[in-house]
């Protein structure tokens, strides 16, 4: 990436960091489900539960919990699977600090 290019994301508020994290995001959205669907998910409460990437990626066992709503904090994911459950993304960038 040429250092024009650089100054100018930083001017408009992105860092070499944050596209990089947002490469990744898109990535692993597009390949999480030949990596892993493997089940993590922890209940917390009776209706809410908490997971890994690879968890949001196992419609089948999201469905038979019953659960609808999927919120994910993950820079770059888009919905997986927009028709069988409503989603919440927040673009968040996990960095120290």
């Amino acid at each position: 990436m040429d250092q024009e290019l650089i100054e100018y994301l930083k001017t408009i508020g992105f860092s070499l960091q944050y596209a990089k994290d947002l490469l990744l995001g898109k990535l692993r959205n597009t390949f999480q489900s030949y990596w892993s669907t493997t089940w993590n998910g922890s209940q917390i409460t009776e209706d809410i539960w908490i997971s890994d990437l690879a968890s949001a990626y196992n419609r089948d066992k999201l469905m038979e919990l019953g659960i609808t709503h999927v919120v994910t904090t993950v820079l770059g994911i888009t919905p997986i699977f927009p028709e069988n459950f409503t989603y919440m993304n927040i673009q968040a960038q996990d960095i120290p600090n």
